[in-house]
């Protein structure tokens, strides 16, 4: 399971804010499982493990410019992915 990193919590949530949180990673496990594992480890090393752009192009032996659109595609498809759930859990 994916879990966000650089996050920190001054107090104990309660169980909304973990199954807010639950939900949240589970759309994003969503949105990459279809991906190419390039694309997947590229999202997870920048978002999740803090690692620079040009570290993970140069891991992924491609251009700092294809890390950067890909990032962007990839924020683009989640923040989708996340608005229509939070339309679904609205109405």
């Amino acid at each position: 399971r994916l879990r966000l990193v650089g996050t920190t919590e001054l107090q104990d949530p309660g169980p909304e804010s973990k199954a807010s949180d639950a939900d949240t990673l589970a759309i994003i496990e969503r949105v990459l499982a279809p991906l190419d594992d390039d694309w997947r480890a590229m999202f997870i090393l920048i978002e999740l493990e803090g690692v620079s752009p040009q570290e993970v192009a140069d891991q992924l032996d491609v251009p700092r410019n294809t890390i950067y659109t890909r990032q962007k595609i990839l924020r683009r498809r989640i923040a989708q992915a996340l608005e229509l759930a939070q339309r679904g859990r609205a109405s």
